[in-house]
């Protein structure tokens, strides 16, 4: 008698197929409501129009990847490495003085035109 081949299932959906959506919405049920809030960050409608914006534009997937963990605010800066009790100078590895946040790194560093000039070599 010969048993059908063994298959990978995800018993948490009704096709029996993973995907991260689902393997998140499991984790948010199995850690419970208190963490919904901070793990998530499309919690208003605002959130969910940026987030929609943001997957269906005509952009390649880098930037998308790129533009998601900025939304978040959760790119490894000074500022959010020390946050997390890495022991490291939350200031600007140029300008020490300055904080080093998401904001700062994009768009206030003044050593920005020297870094995009220095790019285009």
């Amino acid at each position: 008698m010969r048993h059908p081949p063994d298959q990978l299932i995800w018993h948490y959906d009704r096709e029996g197929k993973f995907s991260v959506r689902n393997a998140y919405r499991v984790a948010q049920h199995f850690l419970g409501s208190s963490t919904k809030t901070t793990a998530s960050a499309s919690n208003t409608s605002t959130d969910s129009i940026l987030w929609w914006t943001l997957w269906k534009a005509n952009i390649p997937a880098k930037v998308k990847v790129f533009w998601w963990p900025v939304c978040l605010n959760i790119l490894p800066t000074h500022d959010n490495l020390a946050q997390k009790k890495v022991p490291i100078n939350g200031g600007c590895v140029h300008y020490g003085l300055m904080l080093e946040t998401t904001l700062h790194v994009l768009r206030d560093c003044p050593f920005l035109p020297a870094a995009a000039s220095l790019a285009r070599l």
